[in-house]
């Protein structure tokens, strides 16, 4: 929820290097006093019930140091899915839908108190699929970093590299049909609390990408398909109650 993001954009990793959503049931165990383990059962990724009706499985730990300055989680997940044969023109039309190919990805976040106005977080996810006509992989890197002002102001900034090796996350392509596999973004921004209930975040992103497709006129990502960057500027206001 958008509360728990400092963030008003969303980066590379968390739009296409894992499930947005799931549905079905998730449990939690605290297995030491700084050990948990995670396990559950889902229908897939970002999907009500998958039509080919088999289940998917997650399972992750969450560990933390004694002065809970330093704390790493894993959570990896695979499942039998119903995913597209990878096709994919200029207008973004997907083609036929596949049953029965494997899906795996894992994220692995490490966050760290640097000082006591300043933390660290770093985070990866790498992920691919099989037994499709499209076979691919991705992988990607995420560095944030935070420093508080104040009790009401934070700055924050987050630099990321995604690789679509197999073009199968961003822009589903047929093997051979793009150029370039790398997505890159550096975001800068701040929270503002001035009242306990209000939150301001302004924000400034960079995006760059090197991936074009020649035989449907795309020269880039961005800007209808026309640039190989964009920049956005961005203002959110949020109230909570």
């Amino acid at each position: 929820m958008s509360p728990q993001n400092f963030f008003y954009s969303h980066s590379y990793s968390m739009m296409y290097g894992q499930p947005m959503t799931h549905t079905g049931i998730l449990f939690s165990q605290k297995l030491t006093p700084r050990l948990t383990g995670i396990f559950g059962l889902t229908r897939g990724w970002d999907t009500w019930e998958d039509p080919n009706g088999k289940l998917s499985y997650l399972a992750g730990f969450r560990w933390n140091t004694w002065d809970g300055r330093t704390e790493l989680s894993m959570v990896a997940g695979t499942g039998n899915e119903t995913v597209s044969d990878g096709t994919v023109g200029a207008s973004g039309q997907i083609g036929t839908s596949l049953p029965g190919a494997i899906r795996s990805n894992y994220s692995i976040v490490l966050s760290h108190q640097l000082a006591p106005r300043l933390k660290l977080a770093t985070q990866h996810d790498m992920g691919y699929e099989e037994d499709v006509l499209v076979k691919g992989h991705w992988y990607s890197f995420s560095q944030y970093v935070f420093y508080q002002f104040t009790n009401k102001l934070t700055v924050g900034a987050r630099g990321e590299w995604f690789r679509d090796a197999g073009h199968c996350r961003i822009y589903r392509a047929a093997p051979g049909q793009l150029d370039g596999t790398d997505y890159s973004a550096v975001t800068v921004g701040l929270n503002w609390k001035p009242y306990d209930c209000l939150i301001i975040r302004p924000e400034a992103r960079w995006d760059w990408s090197g991936v074009s497709d020649v035989n449907n006129n795309v020269s880039g990502m961005y800007n209808d398909f026309s640039s190989k960057s964009q920049t956005t500027i961005s203002l959110s206001a949020m109230v909570t109650f």
